[in-house]
């Protein structure tokens, strides 16, 4: 299986469970994709200086701690380094993995359309972007109005 040489992934190491650590960073090293440790200050909320990053590098971080601490001006934490703001969608989980899906039969609505359609009972509602639009919930007919 072949890589991008340009991807690299940082590894949040001071995480409860070291041992998870361990088992991403075996299976990179196997499949031979470049990574760097990474110790997060709890204390701060900016990233340590990571002297091994490169202008070219296509960064994808591992760890929860990193979402907080970015530095949006950097090349190094531009839209991607997560995820894709266009592609990671409910709509297009449901798209490519129906199937997998606790959920496999939920629909994909606007707002609008769903006003013009009421459901009869509380229905689970939540933006299609990962994005606090507004909160996810179950919400009556009513509050479908609201």
């Amino acid at each position: 299986m072949a890589f991008d040489p340009r991807l690299l992934w940082l590894i949040q190491e001071n995480r409860d469970d070291r041992r998870a650590v361990r088992e991403v960073q075996d299976i990179l090293d196997q499949l031979e994709v470049r990574w760097i440790g990474v110790e997060i200050d709890f204390k701060s909320m900016a990233l340590p200086a990571i002297a091994e990053l490169s202008e070219g590098d296509l960064v994808l971080c591992w760890g929860p701690s990193f979402v907080r601490r970015w530095d949006h001006s950097s090349p190094f934490w531009r839209i991607g380094c997560i995820f894709d703001p266009l592609s990671f969608r409910w709509s297009q989980f449901r798209e490519h993995w129906q199937g997998l899906m606790l959920c496999a039969n939920a629909e994909v609505s606007t707002v609008s359309d769903l006003r013009s359609n009421l459901p009869m009972r509380p229905t689970f509602i939540r933006p299609d972007a990962d994005s606090k639009a507004f909160d996810g919930g179950v919400r009556s007919p009513l509050e479908v109005c609201d």
